[in-house]
């Protein structure tokens, strides 16, 4: 009973406390965390671009690039948060190298929001933004679906049938996360995994399993940054080694999104190994320079 009682009052203590804001460094209270509301709608968050690597289109009415439709992906579909500016490009090294950790909830947060808003073109117009009721939002929005139609993803045989209701109704929520797997000697030395930390995260607030040993990393690869595209699809090739079954639709976690090569690749093994549909959930998106 004393335990109980000081475990409230340490909450009531720490929901009145303020924080500065990262940007502006004013007063905000701990539940807008990181920053606040003002400088949080100066953030550069992504628009609509192509489907399938985060491009920008020519026009609002199409759904993919030119080089996506001629060469395609092996992803499915990518949902980016932010573009890969600034403060982004200043908090997500932090966040990976500097063991910055609290940012984790905060980014997932944002990610989750972009999930939902992306992933259903007929979301409900009484609590458009908030986010507070997802999960309630999410399971409601898959039966709806699943009682119009009389099929969900998993049902289909036929491949014709198949691509056309993917075409029309997902990305419908996946049934399971995979983070993008650091190899064993890199885990050692950074101490954590940070996609697996922003998916631990997005796995609570959106009610998905988060599956931690389907994939490990056998090539210990250089570093991505830096390299050109062929050099950073030629580092990450082979580099991954499914260890269990797979569910039909999974969603990929990563940090960040340059040429696409690992989601892409990690994407192709999944494939192979009976996955049928792959999603990329991405902080940002940095096109290679």
């Amino acid at each position: 009973m004393i335990k109980t009682a000081t475990e409230k009052l340490k909450q009531s203590l720490v929901s009145n406390v303020n924080h500065q804001c990262q940007l502006c460094h004013c007063d905000t209270p701990l539940s807008q965390q990181w920053v606040c509301t003002t400088c949080e709608r100066e953030l550069p968050f992504s628009p609509a671009a192509c489907i399938t690597c985060a491009a920008p289109l020519k026009s609002s009415s199409d759904r993919q690039c030119g080089q996506c439709l001629i060469n395609p992906p092996s992803l499915d579909r990518l949902i980016t948060c932010f573009d890969y500016l600034y403060p982004i490009n200043k908090w997500l090294p932090a966040f990976k190298f500097s063991r910055q950790t609290a940012l984790a909830p905060w980014l997932a947060n944002h990610l989750a929001n972009s999930i939902i808003n992306r992933s259903y073109t007929n979301i409900d117009q009484d609590n458009p933004n908030g986010f507070e009721n997802q999960n309630l939002k999410t399971n409601a929005l898959t039966k709806k679906n699943s009682e119009e139609n009389g099929l969900t993803f998993n049902n289909l045989k036929n491949s014709n049938l198949k691509n056309s209701y993917l075409e029309n109704h997902l990305p419908l929520m996946p049934e399971a996360i995979i983070a993008v797997p650091l190899h064993g000697k890199r885990l050692k030395q950074r101490g954590y995994n940070q996609s697996e930390l922003i998916a631990k995260q997005l796995s609570r607030l959106l009610g998905i399993p988060l599956l931690t040993d389907a994939v490990i990393r056998t090539k210990k690869t250089e570093a991505q940054s830096g390299l050109s595209l062929k050099q950073r699809q030629s580092n990450i090739l082979q580099a991954f080694q499914v260890s269990q079954n797979l569910p039909a639709h999974i969603a990929l976690v990563d940090d960040v999104f340059t040429t696409g090569s690992t989601l892409n690749e990690l994407s192709r093994k999944l494939k192979l190994a009976g996955c049928e549909f792959t999603q990329g959930w991405v902080i940002a998106h940095a096109p290679l320079a």
